[in-house]
């Protein structure tokens, strides 16, 4: 993998983790009521409840995805990056353009080891 690629994917990679950075924040303040507190009428109280459950789902996605962001970035930083983690082959470019923090190639994603 050339490494004009790989500084590109690098700051791809960069500028999402601080978007995630900023939006988990943002749940965290949510989850936390800043807004303030839950509503007396029963109706808005259940609103508030569903909202906390997408709020708890979003926020797990977004730990997720910044978790594999970083592991990423540490692969970026010891020189493995772009090297399928279960066979060993080049992931793609395609792919990582796709998927920058893939760790496997196609072939080993298309037998669900990701």
């Amino acid at each position: 993998m050339n490494a004009f690629f790989q500084n590109k994917i690098k700051l791809k990679l960069e500028n999402r983790r601080n978007e995630l950075e900023v939006r988990i924040s943002h749940l965290d303040a949510d989850k936390r009521r800043v807004s303030g507190a839950i509503p007396q009428d029963f109706s808005e109280q259940a609103i508030a409840i569903t909202n906390d459950e997408v709020i708890d789902g979003l926020d797990e996605l977004e730990r997720n995805e910044l978790k594999k962001i970083n592991s990423a970035l540490v692969r970026i930083e010891h020189g493995t990056f772009g090297t399928c983690a279960a066979c060993g082959d080049e992931i793609e470019s395609e792919r990582l353009n796709a998927i920058p923090y893939a760790s496997i190639c196609i072939n080993c994603a298309s037998i669900d080891l990701d």
